[in-house]
């Protein structure tokens, strides 16, 4: 699988996106800063943390196939039998 990808800052602030890519996935990493005022407690931005996010998914072996939410129950959209109530 070849990707290409391309992310650029939607105003003034930089660019708070980040994708990366191993053999066969690929994940892209939304950042989104706080509103101003909100104290997120962390003395980094949010690039930062982004790019810390991504680097740690980079260096974990992806998942096996079918191996995510093996437990997760039957998917309502396809069972119309699944019960509502939890």
């Amino acid at each position: 699988m070849q990707v290409t990808s391309a992310s650029e800052a939607g105003g003034k602030r930089p660019n708070e996106d980040y994708a990366v890519t191993g053999p066969g996935w690929a994940v892209v990493l939304d950042g989104a800063t706080a509103p101003a005022g909100i104290d997120s407690g962390c003395i980094h931005d949010v690039r930062w943390l982004v790019r810390q996010l991504a680097a740690g998914v980079a260096a974990r072996p992806p998942p096996e196939p079918d191996s995510c939410c093996p437990s997760a129950g039957p998917n309502p959209t396809k069972d119309s039998t699944t019960s509502s109530a939890h």
